[in-house]
């Protein structure tokens, strides 16, 4: 996938934990974990708007800004794996090593759905070219919608629990090593501040 300049853009503070979030200094971990969460619910957002006006159209003109809107937003969301990376290998491993147990959270089990369910939905908006509208309609809104759905949730647990849960548990003197592991996996084009 190509590398764009998205994570230059404003993002918009939506988190139910505003707290958490003024209270981490810059660079911290755990802010830009959060950073990345505002941008990835903006692409959901522009999800279900490309995904409502597509449910508009009886079928799709040859030349369309939807698609290139859907095909945008659908590498947006596939990308956020690093994401997810970053929080299994840095945060729930650390966590795990600190004997907390995260279990019951089912972060892992989220990621994993997510990750099938978007790649389903990156292969019917590829699909969208050569299939009738008509015959992947249901299953392209009903599948953003889950996706929606799952997203919105997962982060809201992530931000009010997983986050506070790993700021209490894992000693301070930790984050610093743990933000060099995460540059080592690596962010993606949508992370603030970050190549």
């Amino acid at each position: 996938m190509p590398k764009c300049n998205c994570g230059e853009n404003p993002f918009v503070i939506k988190t139910k934990n505003i707290e958490l979030y003024n209270s981490l200094p810059e660079n911290h971990v755990l802010k830009t974990l959060m950073e990345e969460h505002f941008n990835i619910r903006r692409f959901v957002s522009e999800m279900e708007e490309a995904v409502k006006e597509l449910m508009e159209l009886v079928e799709l003109p040859e030349s369309t800004p939807l698609m290139t809107d859907l095909y945008r937003v659908t590498d947006h969301l596939l990308r956020t794996e690093r994401h997810h990376i970053r929080e299994e290998s840095v945060i729930m491993l650390r966590l795990d090593k600190e004997m907390v147990p995260t279990d019951d959270l089912n972060i892992r089990t989220d990621h994993d759905d997510l990750r099938l369910m978007k790649r389903r939905f990156a292969k019917l908006v590829r699909s969208l070219y050569n299939t009738p509208l008509s015959s992947v309609r249901d299953e392209v809104a009903e599948l953003s919608k889950k996706i929606s759905d799952r997203l919105q949730m997962h982060i809201d647990t992530e931000d009010t629990v997983l986050y506070p849960l790993a700021l209490k548990q894992i000693p301070s003197d930790q984050w610093e090593s743990m933000a060099k592991e995460c540059d080592k996996i690596g962010y993606i084009c949508f992370t603030p501040g970050k190549d």
